[in-house]
């Protein structure tokens, strides 16, 4: 990979991509005339995240075509003392556009593909993280909430009823996890592969997967971010068929299912872009906390 950006002798405009992660995201095309996908630190204290997401997108690239896809990285370095790395732009659509515009039998398969991801990751314990991680699952979601609630002047009964809920959790263990396994993150291709992109550093566990996926199904979260509304049928059926078949395979998951979820938008409060949107993050958080119904 070269030190020196190289996107400043390349052909076309920079598009600038919308995102929620707080980096620059943009798309260009280059002198072949395809496209590639910028991501850059917006300040010199995020380049080290997002080094480390670099890396992780290195690491799942190597992992191609079981059973997902993912675009290889073409360039890296650093732009104004800002850490910056490129990736092919995949041709597609997002998992949240293709729900909205398929019927039945084909959001079946693509809830498979997705349950077949989230399987491969259960596969892989301790995969990735025995050298980049030393926390477990419990210990994660303990440093996490402790920060989160801190930094975000968290109500101090919602933050007691998430430890509360830590206090019963028994899943110790470290698995494969993409960190922001969310609709717009899943890519579908034009032969109906699913490409992921926009790896978060470092979570020990898939549960943290499911639980941003069903950050959107549950908890609407696609709608605030991208003003998109998909029809009540096909997101009842989505969360449906998931839920079903995760209680298959991974029973335990579903015992913590609301707690996580609600872990998942502490996750984001810190990145609130406006008081209203943290109004409605709280507002899940204390909704997904305080119900025990799945």
């Amino acid at each position: 990979m070269s030190n020196e950006p190289s996107f400043h002798n390349k052909k076309g405009v920079r598009l600038k991509l919308d995102g929620y992660s707080g980096y620059q995201v943009y798309l260009q095309s280059n002198s072949n005339e395809d496209y590639i996908v910028i991501k850059k630190s917006s300040e010199k204290r995020m380049n080290e995240r997002l080094q480390k997401q670099y890396e992780k997108h290195i690491f799942f690239y190597k992992l191609n075509g079981k059973p997902f896809y993912v675009p290889e990285v073409v360039n890296s370095g650093y732009e104004n003392e800002l850490f910056f790395y490129e990736y092919k732009f995949v041709e597609g659509i997002s998992l949240i556009k293709k729900i909205e515009t398929s019927d039945q039998e084909e959001i079946t398969k693509l809830c498979g593909n997705i349950l077949e991801i989230i399987y491969y990751f259960k596969s892989k314990k301790n995969f990735y993280y025995e050298t980049n991680i030393d926390e477990n699952l419990k210990q994660y979601l303990l440093t996490k909430i402790n920060k989160n609630s801190v930094e975000c002047n968290l109500n101090k009964d919602v933050a007691k009823a998430l430890l509360k809920n830590l206090d019963n959790f028994d899943e110790n263990g470290r698995y494969l996890c993409h960190g922001d396994f969310t609709l717009d993150n899943m890519i579908v291709d034009n032969y109906g592969k699913i490409w992921l992109i926009d790896y978060l550093d470092i979570f020990p566990h898939y549960w943290l997967d499911l639980s941003k996926l069903f950050q959107d199904i549950d908890g609407n979260w696609f709608e605030v971010k991208h003003n998109i509304k998909l029809p009540k049928n096909k997101l009842l059926f989505v969360r449906k068929y998931l839920i079903e078949n995760i209680n298959k395979r991974d029973p335990a998951y579903i015992k913590y299912h609301n707690f996580l979820v609600a872990f998942a938008f502490l996750r984001i409060l810190p990145y609130a872009r406006t008081l209203n949107d943290k109004s409605i993050l709280i507002n899940k958080i204390n909704y997904f906390i305080n119900n025990n119904v799945v």
